[in-house]
């Protein structure tokens, strides 16, 4: 062969190379998506919006910047930040080898709670405010920092196509210390949406701000109804499984559902190797007074861990397919999201676990048309 022979071969090699390269279905690794730099794009904006919420102007904040702040990145639908304005008095329970007895602690949780009765009774009369235009100033001021946010930092969520959307979804804060004679009241929450391509237009300057302003859409809705009840009912079923008393080792420490049309039935749990460290502050007790520290029990070895997560998972699988199917309210095509949040002492932060599920899929494994191992193969896990 001669070497213009040898040339010619080579250069259609090359060029053979790069036309199957170039054809659909062979994209580039750098086109690839990232799932390590969307979840490090979401805990940035974790912080940002926990900050951004956090810092009250007029002396009603509605939001409490405490951390409470989960991102969940779906495919075929874009990203959903969810805030639990949640409440800033909240207890948290090391049952196990506590240094007293279960009667004495509930006394001191007890004593707590009713000073915080007292002192909320207190508040209502001597202000005399009228609560709901007070209400209404919160949600207004919330808007604003939620439009700020999105038009500042919305870009900054890279991977997401033009016609994904960047949804904002906030549980407003509710008295969660009632008097006797105060209804129940349903919890309410504020939704913001906008989509990826406007967020881009206002950053090339195709948008003005308040064009941009009148794209984000807002409306408010209550856990009301069936699909309410239906939340509830899930997630309760969720947190007893999960509790401490059936994972001794790595339980759930709290759930929150919601819903979305166009995501599904959206499920947040926080979860850790048990037992945790409690603290229970006193700062509404004596003037002074210093918070008092159940002692901590330390975690079990990475190993050990590990192995009680993977049994935790496991029986979360369990559930989901066991219970699943009783989400009426989704269609078969919408999903059922599950993000569990590892609080990991050992390493100073977290780390996450997603699971998303067809309802058609569910609904088919309670009928027994597909088995467990089937269903667990369908599961998108990250």
């Amino acid at each position: 062969m001669s070497l213009l022979q040898s040339v010619r071969i080579f250069r259609l090699c090359v060029l053979v190379t790069l036309a199957v390269q170039a054809a659909p279905g062979h994209a580039q690794p750098a086109d690839a998506f990232d799932g390590s730099r969307m979840q490090r794009d979401l805990d940035i904006m974790e912080g940002v919006l926990d900050k951004m919420l956090g810092d009250g102007q007029s002396g009603h904040a509605p939001f409490q910047g405490n951390g409470r702040v989960r991102g969940v990145y779906l495919a075929d639908y874009g990203v959903i930040m969810f805030v639990d304005s949640g409440d800033p008095m909240a207890f948290q329970f090391a049952l196990p080898d506590l240094d007293f007895s279960f009667s004495e602690l509930s006394g001191l949780v007890d004593s707590q709670v009713n000073i915080v009765r007292h002192e909320t009774h207190s508040l209502d009369k001597e202000n005399g405010e009228d609560q709901d235009h007070g209400h209404r100033g919160n949600v207004d001021e919330l808007k604003e920092k939620i439009t700020e946010f999105l038009a500042s930092y919305g870009d900054a969520i890279g991977q997401l196509k033009p016609e994904d959307n960047i949804t904002i979804l906030v549980k407003l804060k509710e008295r969660n210390y009632r008097r006797s004679d105060e209804p129940a009241s349903q919890p309410l929450y504020l939704q913001a949406n906008v989509s990826k391509q406007n967020v881009s237009k206002l950053k090339r300057g195709q948008l003005t701000q308040a064009a941009f302003s009148a794209a984000v859409k807002f409306n408010q809705t209550g856990d009301s109804g069936t699909i309410g009840k239906g939340l509830a009912i899930m997630r309760s079923i969720l947190q007893t499984s999960l509790s401490h008393k059936y994972n001794p080792d790595f339980a759930a420490r709290q759930t929150t559902a919601f819903y979305l049309h166009d995501a599904g039935a959206i499920f947040l749990i926080d979860a850790g190797a048990s037992p945790f460290e409690t603290t229970f502050l006193s700062q509404f007790g004596e003037e002074g007074a210093e918070p008092t520290r159940v002692r901590s029990i330390k975690s079990s070895g990475s190993q050990s861990t590990e192995a009680a997560f993977g049994r935790f998972e496991k029986n979360l699988i369990q559930l989901l397919a066991d219970y699943g199917h009783t989400l009426k309210f989704l269609t078969p095509e919408q999903k059922v999201v599950v993000r569990v949040e590892r609080r990991r002492p050992e390493a100073k932060g977290t780390t996450s676990l997603l699971l998303k599920l067809k309802k058609a899929d569910l609904d088919a494994y309670a009928r027994g048309t597909i088995q467990l191992s089937e269903l667990k193969r369908r599961i998108y896990s990250r």
